[in-house]
């Protein structure tokens, strides 16, 4: 059978940054998904995450990502389902370590954990960049940039999946309930 014509099953654990925990846990434990996508991340939230990791460089990722990954790395291993999420928002690096802390401290060895980054483009820009909208540039605002973010596509997924990452956490990225379905792997 060829991996086009296989069932896969992709389910959503979140679609939103502060989304209900509890029917995420009892998809991963009973609905026999091959990936669980947590979409969490908005304009807004990753505003909040420069905003954070300003404050305290160890932050800047999706603040329920604690919870959420010690709530659902369990079931999802005893299913094997991998998980794929931008809940890593400004900081991918810190939540990819802060979810192996958390995997090891429940018991959890050799999860693979990817982290993508490359979507803060910040320091790509020039100053004399000039707006799309309204006139003037990216100086005129006379106000230090803390963060512009861009969107990653399924290329910069794909590799974590490929080397059969159990979570793949980055920033912007481009929705990853397209970038997880393996028809797509083979093509890469």
């Amino acid at each position: 059978m060829s991996a086009s014509s296989k069932s896969y099953r992709i389910g959503t654990g979140a679609g939103f940054a502060a989304d209900r925990l509890d029917p995420a846990v009892d998809l991963a434990r009973e609905a026999e998904l091959d990936v669980m996508v947590l979409e969490c991340l908005g304009e807004r939230t990753v505003a909040f995450g420069h905003r954070d990791r300003m404050t305290d460089p160890a932050r800047g990722y999706n603040p329920h990502l604690e919870r959420r990954m010690a709530a659902l790395l369990p079931p999802c291993r005893d299913a094997g389902t991998f998980i794929v999420t931008n809940m890593g928002a400004a900081n991918p690096r810190a939540a990819a370590e802060r979810t192996i802390e958390i995997a090891r401290k429940l018991g959890l060895g050799g999860l693979k954990v990817a982290c993508i980054e490359g979507d803060d483009v910040a320091n790509l820009v020039a100053p004399n960049q000039p707006f799309m909208d309204e006139p003037g540039t990216i100086a005129d605002i006379d106000m230090p940039i803390v963060g512009m973010n861009a969107y990653l596509g399924a290329d910069a997924i794909l590799p974590a999946l490929a080397a059969n990452a159990d979570v793949v956490i980055g920033g912007r990225l481009v929705d990853v309930r397209c970038a997880a379905h393996p028809p797509l792997w083979l093509e890469w």
